[in-house]
């Protein structure tokens, strides 16, 4: 069968009064003006669909292109043949493309020599007005065009046939294809208005995403194996552990270690003191419930320990899935939907979610040295700027550790007598207001009364009086207008804040805290890719991986880290109310051992 395609839908414009004048939402005034990106189409725009063998451009061909204009009808081509592609790329090379999902797309015609001198895309458009709309293409056809294409859903801009398939009129349902997203192009570009500068940054971001992924990050396939070999070994040696450790509550046909039922009963019989319970009424078991429990019985260690393993192992074997032999590098998909606060996704494999432990398999290319950058508690300092809490501000500027200065405010204690574990009571409640945590979460990630919480809460509140009102007002402006704005103008729906189920209801109100953010947070780091795009180049450099608040880019040894630090912090860096967004580096030859 072939496969399709996703879009999203709008929303509309708010004006309210700002009690926060310092904050001027929607502008950064440290982003250099390059960032801008002019949407008006020039006078022909040409509509591209893809047909491919497969969702993979590294490893998949371009099979079939059909191509429109609004003067034109479709047209489609075969390319059988170079001469096929030479004529395709005559017609597509420096033009203005209009691409439905055009980081993938441009993946795809990148291996053929085409690079569009400059694209649209809809379902960035879309994206860009509702982040948390569907983006299903054919949907959307029917509802806003009328057009009613008989096919499975898409979530990428490209017909892609499967194993075994047989071909159905490829050139009808691309041409349908084309018509469709021309027409949605020009539907929700009349629509754009205050979300004009969120897809200007979202169609810079796209090349880079189709780079990061055909650049890849290297990999030992022979380190990632010898992991699978000793995890196995690990694991094998602490399932015996454990049973040897319980054995008359061992079942005869085998008890699971990794089932949550054979855990609770076996727990259950010995008297361990499980109060947590699932939505569904279940005994819980799950990792922070028996980390609490850690020094009830020895087996809990055992068992944490062993969970740990076995998603260690798991994560190995899917690396050495996706690791290809003729690159040396695994080449994940970076996307640039899919997640409210717009926040890039990575899969095939996640990227973003590689433990410690696993990332010395990671090297670098020879004759290179990995690069992280990581921005400096981002999202604490966005909330500090913008609510103008001046303590927190200064403490930022002057280089603090800002949870010791958290914990210094709650208890009133100067700084260099504030202990770790006291830091530690400070960092939780830190981000226990990025992540709007009340009484009942603060009591639990604290272990302890509840009543106790609630103080700590109104003592921190009480000394950071701007903060509180600024979350407030955050938690207002859902509440007021269905959505929240980040700094930049970004807007989240959130219709939770307005259900009368309490935990929803508080589920909106804590999105409203952490989607602003989060989804500021997300915004600066993809406008230093852009200008990181602009500077990297010259120096034969290049952005492997986004980590959310950092990246972890590629350097040629012959550019020493005393060169290039310097100049990447300053493409990295900016201001947010006045307040620098500092970025921290460290280097080295795999990803695991960065000084």
């Amino acid at each position: 069968m072939f496969r399709l395609c996703r879009c999203a839908g709008q929303i509309g414009l708010f004006i309210f009064n700002n009690p926060f004048p310092h904050v001027s939402i929607g502008v950064m005034t440290s982003i250099a003006p390059d960032l801008s990106l002019s949407i008006q189409p020039p006078v022909t725009a040409i509509t591209v669909v893809l047909e491919t063998t497969g969702p993979d451009p590294l490893k998949d061909a371009i099979r079939s292109v059909a191509w429109c204009t609004p003067q034109q009808s479709p047209r489609c081509i075969e390319l059988n043949t170079d001469a096929d592609r030479d004529t395709l790329r005559d017609l597509l090379s420096g033009q203005h493309l209009i691409l439905y999902d055009a980081a993938k797309c441009c993946a795809f015609l990148k291996q053929v020599g085409i690079t569009p001198a400059s694209f649209d895309d809809p379902k960035l458009m879309l994206n860009a007005l509702d982040p948390t709309a569907s983006l299903d293409l054919l949907s959307l056809s029917k509802e806003h065009l009328g057009l009613d294409i008989a096919a499975e859903p898409l979530e990428s801009g490209i017909l892609f046939i499967q194993s075994g398939d047989l071909r159905l009129n490829p050139p009808e349902s691309l041409s349908l294809l084309a018509t469709a997203i021309m027409r949605l192009h020009e539907h929700f570009r009349n629509k754009l208005d205050w979300a004009a500068d969120i897809y200007q940054r979202e169609l810079k971001i796209a090349p880079i995403c189709a780079e990061m992924q055909l650049k890849g990050i290297a990999v030992s396939l022979s380190a990632i194996k010898d992991k699978i070999s000793s995890l196995k070994l690990r694991i094998s040696s602490i399932e015996t552990r454990i049973s040897n450790l319980v054995p008359a509550l061992t079942s005869e046909q085998g008890t699971n270690w990794m089932s949550s039922r054979d855990i609770t009963e076996v727990l259950t019989a010995l008297g361990c003191p499980l109060r947590y319970h699932t939505q569904k009424g279940n005994i819980s078991v799950r990792g922070d419930v028996l980390e609490r429990l850690r020094d009830v019985h020895p087996i809990i260690p055992l068992l944490l320990e062993l969970r740990h393993l076995v998603k260690l192992a798991g994560m190995s074997r899917t690396l050495a899935k996706f690791y290809k032999a003729d690159t040396g590098a695994i080449h994940c998909e970076w996307l640039q939907t899919g997640v409210p606060t717009s926040r890039f996704r990575a899969k095939n494999p996640n990227l973003q979610q590689i433990p410690e432990e696993l990332r010395s398999c990671f090297l670098a290319r020879p004759g290179h040295y990995f690069l992280n950058l990581d921005y400096d508690q981002l999202e604490y300092r966005i909330l500090a700027a913008c609510a103008g809490e001046e303590d927190l501000i200064a403490s930022f500027r002057r280089g603090e550790d800002i949870h010791r200065k958290t914990a210094s405010l709650l208890l009133g204690i100067p700084l260099d007598e504030i202990s770790d574990d006291q830091r530690a009571i400070g960092k939780v409640l830190g981000y226990s207001q990025l992540y709007g945590s009340g009484a009942s979460g603060l009591a639990y990630k604290l272990n302890i009364p509840k009543r106790q919480a609630q103080k700590l809460l109104k003592d921190y509140f009480a000394r950071v009086p701007k903060l509180t009102a600024f979350l407030t007002h955050l938690q207002d402006l859902a509440l007021s207008h269905g959505y929240i704005e980040n700094y930049f103008g970004r807007r989240r729906p959130l219709p939770e804040i307005y259900s009368r189920h309490p935990k929803i209801h508080a589920f909106g109100q804590r999105s409203a805290v952490n989607g602003f953010a989060q989804s500021t947070a997300a915004d600066i780091t993809k406008d230093a890719m852009i200008r990181l795009a602009n500077v990297l180049p010259q120096y034969n450099a290049a952005m492997l991986v986004q980590l959310h608040d950092g990246l972890l880019l590629e350097i040629p040894d012959s550019v020493p880290p005393s060169e290039i630090v310097p100049i990447v912090k300053s493409a990295m860096e900016s201001e947010v109310s006045g307040l620098p967004m500092t970025v921290s580096a460290s280097w080295g030859k795999d990803w695991e051992h960065l000084h």
